[in-house]
């Protein structure tokens, strides 16, 4: 069996097996985001999950809803791919996804299916950001090929950001978004400086995908098995451990090869030797009364000698520096039991960029809704640069947090008074806001602006 980063196959397999199988859950869990994309009612109990979905209409402002064609539309078809919010205008379009704690951990999951619902029967390429971050690149070869992104992030103020990025390759669109909230115990390498962007996630032995309520955290792990591999399973709980928290009926099953001679091999490519990859291996003996020892080769080096018992253990690889590799598991010369692995998750390790200072993100949000600009303003001000708000230049110490350091807001169509938050943007040195209709009297908090030297 070969594992390769963003394999389309693995994940529209999950979500033809989401669709046979039904799982009784409360309608309602804490801390969960469930939104259908261009749903125009205003919220839904899933079929299959029970899970409440709502309308994205809370959570963006721009876009059109759309419906999928009506050929794709098959029975079955999961509620969130029926329809489709699209962005033709702007580079950037962003949700926001709110009351969130700050430094607390969460998995964010984008769904998507063209379902040609532009009628051009030719799916568009473009690129996800998480906030200031990249993310990923949707792009699929069929028009109703299904895809699933997800991505582990710590965050870093009480809300997280989705961008779609428009690379004139076509109109972006986004089908669903799902946010479950982590302990910040799991996925220690998921911090302040780094994310992960999940490869991949596979419950290795099993019939059927696990997700939720078997996953408190709702992370699906896909069915998976090869050729040369032997199916083997367990019907005795395991106590899930704290370091990743894998479900008992993940490591239930298990595969090993068929003898003590063949290795348990999984294969992967990478395009870039750059790429950081975290390969985190789950093990858990589900055969009673077996002697079993195994040795752990990556690209032939020996790293960990596993002998596996009835406690789960978690083994995490971080790799990088090759375009191929290879994770083997190789039995001791004293093991009667050939090698066994029960699952394992594959991820990049992907760096976060630094957002704009939070004071000022506020202060520029506030002066956007109350005058309610029209500028394609979407997502972080000032990053990516690429990206940075018509009329706002910033700071560029790419050490720091950016700081708003001018505004330009002349020929806005600006009505009624000046507000306090133009004070609150501390760094500023210029600020323009002539040919306006304002009125009234400067707000006293300008006097805070000891920066300022243009207005």
């Amino acid at each position: 069996m070969e594992a390769t980063p963003k394999r389309l196959d693995l994940w529209c397999l999950v979500l033809l097996l989401i669709c046979a199988f039904a799982t009784l859950v409360d309608s309602q869990q804490p801390g969960y985001i469930n939104i259908d994309c261009g749903l125009t009612d205003p919220s839904y109990s899933d079929g299959v999950t029970k899970l409440t979905y709502v309308s994205d209409d809370q959570f963006i402002d721009t876009g059109l809803n759309v419906k999928i064609a009506s050929k794709y539309a098959v029975k079955n078809l999961i509620s969130q791919f029926l329809t489709v919010r699209s962005f033709s205008n702007g580079t950037r379009n962003c949700y926001t996804l709110k009351s969130l704690t700050a430094g607390s951990k969460y998995l964010v999951r984008a769904l998507f299916m063209y379902g040609d619902y532009d009628s051009l029967n030719k799916p568009p390429i473009f690129d996800i950001h998480l906030g200031v971050n990249y993310w990923d690149t949707f792009t699929v070869s069929s028009v109703d090929d299904p895809y699933i992104s997800e991505i582990i992030t710590t965050a870093t103020s009480n809300y997280l950001q989705v961008c779609l990025i428009n690379k004139n390759q076509g109109t972006p669109f986004i089908s669903g978004l799902e946010l479950r909230p982590l302990p910040t115990r799991v996925y220690a390498d998921a911090n302040s400086t780094h994310s992960l962007v999940s490869n991949g996630r596979l419950d290795l032995g099993a019939k059927e995908y696990v997700r939720y309520p078997d996953d408190l955290f709702d992370r699906l792990w896909l069915p998976a098995t090869s050729q040369g591999w032997k199916d083997i399973s367990s019907r005795s709980l395991v106590q899930p451990k704290t370091d990743f928290m894998v479900p008992s009926f993940v490591m239930q099953t298990a595969v090993t090869t068929l003898s003590t001679l063949q290795p348990l091999t999984i294969p992967w490519h990478s395009n870039n030797e750059s790429t950081v990859f975290l390969m985190i291996l789950h093990f858990c003996e589900v055969e009673a009364s077996t002697v079993r020892e195994f040795y752990m080769f990556v690209n032939g080096d020996p790293v960990f000698t596993i002998t596996p018992g009835a406690s789960p253990l978690s083994v995490p690889l971080s790799l990088t520096g090759n375009t191929t590799y290879s994770v083997s598991l190789v039995a001791s010369s004293r093991s009667r039991f050939p090698p066994l692995l029960n699952a394992f998750e594959l991820y990049t390790i992907q760096p976060n960029g630094i957002p704009t200072y939070s004071g000022d993100v506020s202060a520029i949000e506030t002066i956007k809704k109350n005058y309610r600009v029209n500028k394609g303003w979407s997502g972080d001000p000032c990053v990516p640069t690429d990206f940075s708000w018509t009329g706002v230049n910033c700071t560029s110490d790419s050490s720091k947090n950016p700081r708003i350091t001018a505004l330009n807001l002349s020929y806005s169509g600006l009505t009624g008074s000046i507000i306090s938050a133009f004070g609150d943007l501390s760094a500023l040195k210029s600020l323009d806001l002539s040919y306006n209709d304002l009125s009234g009297a400067l707000p006293t908090s300008l006097d805070q602006l000891t920066a300022l030297t243009y207005l």
